[in-house]
């Protein structure tokens, strides 16, 4: 694995030398602008692959296993199958060697971006005002919720992974979901009727047809907090 991505690399630095620039690394800024640059740059790579992975049919095949929980908690941040792990490192290892990407830049928002998905996942209820006011910095829990409607119009909406600018500049922002995060149902509509996959079921999901039956229905349960988080 580490030959491939340092194969990979290497075509991709000589793909970018070729270009004529050594990318952001190379540019005469202070290390603090570089590493801002960076960071928002790589974010708004991860807002790009993500609206790929929900929009390129055999992505999204791969993604919709993050979709099918049901209920949205910290644990729903690590629920990837590995094959789409792998193809979104590839994307990324290949676009930030050709753009010459700090490394500080990579790091940094690495440990950003775990610690950002778990928040951002979990199942949390902010004081409104306390959301209205973080997620014009912050992707905030209620906002990536609506991310993982079973209706799809909100599901193929807010894409971002750390920074909520990116949905508002490219209009794929939806504030709240249409029935409010109450009845708001969460997972995908094709496995709504069907049995609960095992991780083995989950891991095979891409590779075969869900049947005709499953599409049929969605289930009548699930807000995404328990009643004591009502507000």
């Amino acid at each position: 694995m580490n030959l491939a991505f340092d194969s990979l690399s290497a075509d991709a630095i000589q793909w970018g030398g070729a270009l004529g620039w050594g990318g952001l690394a190379a540019a005469p800024w202070p290390t603090w602008i570089k590493l801002v640059v960076g960071v928002l740059v790589i974010d708004l790579l991860q807002y790009a692959l993500h609206v790929a992975a929900h929009y390129v049919p055999w992505w999204w095949r791969l993604h919709k296993i993050h979709h099918s929980d049901t209920s949205m908690d910290a644990s729903t941040a690590i629920r990837h199958h590995p094959l789409e792990l792998l193809v979104n490192a590839f994307v990324l290892v290949f676009l930030f060697a050709a753009g010459g990407m700090p490394l500080f830049a990579i790091l940094l928002y690495a440990a950003l971006q775990q610690v950002h998905a778990l928040f951002c996942h979990a199942n949390l209820g902010l004081p409104p005002a306390v959301d209205r006011w973080l997620r014009q910095v912050l992707i905030t829990p209620d906002m990536h919720a609506v991310h993982h409607s079973i209706r799809m119009d909100e599901g193929n909406s807010n894409f971002g992974m750390v920074f909520p600018w990116w949905d508002r500049l490219f209009r794929s922002y939806c504030a709240q979901p249409a029935q409010g995060h109450q009845a708001m149902r969460m997972g995908i509509a094709e496995l709504a009727a069907g049995p609960r996959l095992s991780l083995l079921d989950l891991l095979w999901l891409p590779f075969w047809k869900v049947g005709q039956a499953w599409a049929q229905t969605v289930p009548k349960s699930t807000g995404r907090r328990s009643p004591n988080k009502r507000r």
